[in-house]
């Protein structure tokens, strides 16, 4: 089994992150860095889009469109795709890399690292 698949087994099942070597580690950390940064690019274009929004046309604009009978759930999933798929894709990147900052702690500072040079 080639090591993107393991990789890819381990992130469908949620287990067994101890066996990937160190090599695997860094080359998924630096995707979920990736994916992670840019979809927090994304979502702050969108806040700062939201916030000339609600600036040039006012907040009475802004609750207008949020109103039920004018628009529907399905309107305003619509109008703020880019918010919500940034976040979609940020928030498990995120936990990832927390994982994986944990597995590379544990590796370097747990118990049952010695050090021989120093007794």
């Amino acid at each position: 089994m080639s090591w993107k698949n393991r990789i890819q087994n381990i992130l469908l099942l949620q287990r067994d992150w101890d066996s990937l070597s160190n090599k695997e580690l860094i080359h998924l950390r630096g995707s979920a860095l990736w994916w992670r940064n840019w979809a927090l690019i994304a979502l702050s274009l969108y806040l700062i889009w939201l916030a000339v929004a609600v600036f040039s046309f006012g907040l009475s604009y802004t609750l207008d469109r949020l109103s039920p009978p004018r628009h529907s759930f399905v309107t305003l999933i619509r109008e703020h795709f880019i918010g919500l798929t940034a976040l979609v894709i940020a928030v498990p990147q995120h936990l990832k890399l927390q994982q994986i900052d944990k597995i590379t702690h544990d590796r370097m500072w747990g118990d049952h690292k010695t050090d021989d040079a120093n007794p």
